[in-house]
């Protein structure tokens, strides 16, 4: 059951009874598509889980850092740290700042690995240099390339058909 906290504080059920054998506990996270997803979809503990993973893939990569040019870092940084960042990130539309804070910080983590800087350096153009978006700017673009690949018949057929046009006299408009 999903919801705003105040709403499920209200909802006394605990679990569902199928049979006198069979019973459904309710948990308050789950796991899908490798996503994981709290009862008020506040994404937390999914940024958390994120965190802990892609700074310890950093801390691995650091260690080898030297052996690699600064092409093949960021190769590599790219393909294990940002591509975790980017998978589903349209969930993450509409999250906290705090949260939003908190996947910058990986991000930011990940750029000045490639740059060779240190931990409290400061930033300056990296992620323009490295042709990076922000995450925030990240999550907005991943939406709207979906939304122009729906309306373009450019998606799968199940997003294809969540939107289509409609005449309104002499004007066209978007019906979704």
């Amino acid at each position: 059951v999903f919801g705003p906290q105040d709403v499920l504080n209200n909802i006394p059920i605990g679990g569902a009874f199928l049979s006198q054998d069979i019973t459904i506990r309710f948990v308050s996270t789950v796991k899908n598509l490798g996503v994981l997803m709290d009862e008020s979809l506040s994404m937390s503990n999914q940024v958390i889980s994120l965190k802990k993973s892609c700074f310890n893939t950093l801390r691995k990569i650091t260690k080898i850092r030297f052996l690699l040019s600064k092409d093949n870092l960021k190769t590599i940084v790219n393909s294990l740290v940002v591509s975790c960042l980017d998978y589903c990130n349209a969930l993450f539309y509409g999250i906290s700042q705090k949260l939003l804070l908190q996947l910058q910080q990986i991000q930011n983590a990940a750029s000045k690995l490639v740059m060779g800087k240190y931990k409290y350096s400061h930033m300056d153009d990296d992620l323009k240099t490295l042709h990076w978006l922000t995450i925030k700017k990240r999550i907005i673009f991943k939406i709207a390339l979906l939304v122009y690949k729906s309306v373009n018949g450019i998606a799968p057929p199940y997003l294809h058909e969540l939107f289509g046009y409609v005449a309104h006299g002499n004007s066209i408009r978007l019906d979704v």
